[in-house]
């Protein structure tokens, strides 16, 4: 399976980023396994935010969509993480991205 990486721009709100993932993985048969500020060649100025994707099999069903949730760099993720598992979902990724230009934690949830 093959990891390759998709830019999104950083200046969308949370939701429009969620559904943007969310779309990427249904039309492309692949799931979004890391999200984070872009982090490349030209990281000096960021601009936009970089998802992993992983490929999905065509024999295995796609993964259930993305809930994303965003938290102040000063935020401890610890109490979200805790209760998105006590509801079943499963952490896909927790790193710092932005959202509406502005650099937040960015949590990725999923149902497994």
């Amino acid at each position: 399976m093959g990891v390759r990486t998709r830019l999104v721009d950083r200046g969308q709100t949370l939701d429009v980023q969620q559904n943007d993932l969310n779309f990427i993985e249904q039309s492309n048969f692949v799931k979004v396994v890391n999200y984070a500020k872009h982090t490349g060649a030209d990281a000096a100025s960021p601009t936009s935010n970089e998802a992993a994707l992983q490929d999905v099999p065509r024999s295995q069903p796609q993964p259930g969509p993305l809930h994303l949730i965003a938290l102040a760099l000063t935020a401890a993720a610890s109490s979200i993480i805790n209760s998105q598992m006590q509801a079943g979902n499963q952490v896909v990724f927790h790193d710092i991205g932005y959202v509406s230009v502005k650099e937040q934690i960015i949590l990725g949830f999923r149902k497994p």
